[in-house]
Order: structure tokens, then C-alpha cells, then sequence
């Protein structure tokens, strides 16, 4: 396996700041009062997707690491890719990929968070916006 050289930090509290402190540092989709234990941001196309790889394996494998490290929902995932939205899309309908918290399309041009549908329902449904 190849180590993409990327550091893993954790998150440094100052030790006067508030609560609401913290929350004016907070992006507005989180829903907790306190910062992401875990920030991961990942390329697609053959670093999540191995495009030679039809059956997934190491996608699959990551998708039940992260859905049980991140069981309460205290890590962010964030997707960057190059891809156009419409691209992302097309490679969402072909491998079982996870849904990210942050969408960064188009080498960075266009950003997307997902974030609650205002539909008065209470059934979780989500959108990017």
C-alpha cells in the first residue's frame, strides 16, 4: 500500500475559549457544538475508487472502517475530486461510495455540503447545497 505522506492532527482546543467560541468555528452543516474529532479528505479516481477493481474490495473494506470508527458521527468525510459534478454523479451510480459531508468538485471550483432538506419531515433526508 502507498502512504499518501499525509499527517493525521488532532484538534487543539484553546484552553479559554467557550463554547461559543468553538461554535463560531464550526461549519454551519455540523451538527454538533464541538469540532470534528476527524477531518478526512480524499481524491476519487484511484485512491477510494481503484478504477481496475470491478468488485470494490478496498472500497468496500474502507466504507466499513469508516462507518464503524465514525459510529457517532463525530468525523467528517470529505470528498475532493476533479470531476465535474455531473461526473461525480456517473462515478456515484457505478462504485459504492459513501456519502461525503463536503463535495469538492471541479478541481475546487464548485463546493457542496450536505446539509438537511427543509421539507418539515423528519425522515433524515439530505441534500447539497
Amino acid at each position: 500500500p502507498k502512504s499518501s505522506g499525509a499527517e493525521l492532527l488532532p484538534f487543539e482546543t484553546p484552553q479559554s475559549a467557550n463554547s461559543d467560541d468553538i461554535r463560531s468555528h464550526v461549519p454551519p452543516f455540523w451538527k454538533h457544538s464541538y469540532p470534528p474529532r476527524l477531518v478526512l479528505v480524499s481524491d476519487l479516481d484511484h485512491t477510494m475508487v481503484q478504477n481496475e477493481d470491478h468488485t470494490h474490495h478496498r472500497l468496500l473494506t474502507f466504507n466499513a472502517i469508516w462507518q464503524i470508527h465514525n459510529s457517532l458521527g463525530q468525523d467528517l468525510l470529505v470528498f475532493s475530486t476533479g470531476r465535474s459534478p455531473n461526473l461525480y454523479r456517473q462515478l456515484w451510480e457505478e462504485a459504492p461510495l459513501l456519502t461525503p459531508a463536503v463535495l469538492i468538485c471541479s478541481v475546487g471550483t464548485e463546493i457542496f455540503y450536505l446539509v438537511p432538506e427543509q421539507t418539515g419531515t423528519t425522515g433524515g433526508r439530505y441534500k447539497y447545497e
